[in-house]
C-alpha cells in the first residue's frame, strides 16, 4: 500500500487557499508557513512557523530578524534564514524603486504616501529629510538617523547642511512610530518648530512633517502644527 505523506495534502490546500483568496483569512502563522514551504520542502513548516512567531513575538519581527538570529532557531538553516530575511529586503527594495518614480511632491497626501513607502516596513524609528526644489521636485531624500529608542535624535546642523548642499527651496520631514501609535507627541511638535525656525533663517520653507505607523500617516501641516 502506498504510504502518502499527509503533509503534502495540507501544503497543497494551503497553496490553493492562497491562489483563490490571497492572504485574506490567513492567520499570521499560516502566512509564514506558506512562505517557509519554498525553503523547507520536507519538514512540518506549520510547527516551525508557530515556534518562530512565539520566539520573535509576531510575524513582522520574524521577517525583520537578522540572518544570524533566524539561523539559530530550530528547523531553520542558513538557507532558510536568508530566504526569510530576503522577503522584507525585497519589499523595501520595491518600495524604493516605486518612490524613485515620484519626482514631484506638492500636497500633504503626496508627502504622506511617499513617507509611507519609505518608512512603513522599518522596525526601528527612523527619520528622513526630503529636500525639494522650487518646483517641488525631490532633489534629495536622506535617512537622518534611526534607532530603537522612542526618540531619534536628529542633528539640526546636519539637516540644514543637507538642505543648503542640495539648494533646496523647501523640506519635508518624515519619521515612523514602530509602536503603532499614530499621534504627534509633544517632542515631535517641539522639534518640528525648531527645524522650521532654523530653515526659515536660511530662506527655506518647512512644508510638512509626516508621522507614519502601520501603513498610515498623519500630516503636521494638515493638523495645523506647522
Amino acid at each position: 500500500m502506498e504510504n502518502k505523506d499527509p503533509r503534502a495534502g495540507h501544503r497543497k490546500r494551503l497553496r490553493e487557499r492562497y491562489l483563490a483568496t490571497g492572504f485574506d483569512g490567513f492567520a499570521p502563522h499560516e502566512v509564514l508557513e506558506l512562505v517557509l514551504q519554498a525553503a523547507i520542502p520536507r519538514q512540518d513548516t506549520k510547527k516551525i512557523a508557530y515556534e518562530l512567531i512565539d520566539k520573535f513575538g509576531n510575524i513582522n519581527n520574524v521577517f525583520n530578524a537578522s540572518v544570524e538570529e533566524l539561523a539559530a532557531c530550530k528547523g531553520i538553516g542558513e538557507g532558510s534564514a536568508v530566504w526569510l530575511h530576503l522577503i522584507m529586503d525585497t519589499v523595501r527594495y520595491c518600495d524604493k524603486q516605486k518612490t524613485r518614480n515620484t519626482k514631484t511632491l506638492r500636497t500633504s497626501s503626496e508627502f504622506g504616501e511617499y513617507a509611507v513607502s519609505l518608512l512603513s516596513h522599518l522596525p526601528e524609528e527612523t527619520f528622513y529629510a526630503i529636500a525639494l526644489d522650487a518646483s517641488c521636485n525631490i532633489v534629495r531624500c536622506e535617512n537622518m538617523g534611526s534607532g530603537n529608542s522612542s526618540e531619534v535624535l536628529v542633528n539640526l546642523r546636519q539637516l540644514a547642511t543637507l538642505a543648503i548642499k542640495h539648494n533646496a527651496s523647501a523640506v519635508v520631514l518624515a519619521h515612523n512610530h514602530p509602536s503603532g501609535i499614530l499621534e504627534a507627541s509633544f517632542e515631535d511638535i517641539k522639534f518640528t518648530q525648531k527645524v522650521k525656525d532654523v530653515l526659515s533663517t536660511l530662506g527655506i520653507m518647512l512644508l510638512d512633517h509626516i508621522v507614519v505607523s502601520d501603513g498610515e500617516y498623519i500630516s503636521f501641516g494638515a493638523k495645523g502644527f506647522i
